[in-house]
């Protein structure tokens, strides 16, 4: 959610590139390419800032290996909902953010409920269950799940006390 400022840069930066793409100076996946790999510098900072804290503090798996792969995937996540923060930007047109913020915020909030973690995959029903498999917010969550639970540290048993 932290990529919801892409916004109104996004919107700002549309004037420009719409202009340069109508002068036909470069194409416009070009320059949603050239956006995403910029971002990339500023997508892993923030994903080892923030998976730095919160793995540790939530007392994940002690091994370098998960860690990396949490990152990965948090990098992943932050990459992907710029992109489409900056896609819903675009596709506003003329309306500008109030027709961005309202265009993104709906899908991404179906997004968030129905990514396994707030209604699982068998409580949707029939007529939603093809949602969860496209959306990306559920792959982070199994992935993510998977990768701490298949951790040598959850097959050990407790011992029960009498």
């Amino acid at each position: 959610m932290g990529n919801f400022a892409e916004l109104p840069v996004a919107i700002d930066a549309r004037a420009v590139a719409d202009k340069q793409v109508v002068a036909g100076m470069y194409r416009p996946g070009l320059y949603a390419l050239s956006m995403n790999l910029a971002h990339v510098p500023v997508a892993l900072l923030e994903a080892i800032l923030l998976c730095t804290t919160i793995y540790w503090m939530a007392g994940f798996a002690d091994e370098a290996g998960r860690f990396m792969i949490f990152v990965l995937i948090a990098f992943i996540m932050n990459a992907s909902l710029a992109a489409y923060f900056r896609m819903m930007a675009w596709l506003s047109g003329e309306g500008g953010f109030a027709m961005a913020q309202g265009m993104a915020v709906l899908p991404l909030a179906v997004m968030m409920i129905t990514n396994g973690f707030i209604v699982t995959r068998d409580n949707l029903g029939d007529a939603l269950r093809w949602f969860y498999y496209i959306n990306p917010l559920s792959y982070m969550i199994r992935s993510l799940v998977v990768q701490e639970f298949s951790a040598d540290r959850w097959d050990t048993q407790i011992p029960i006390l009498e």
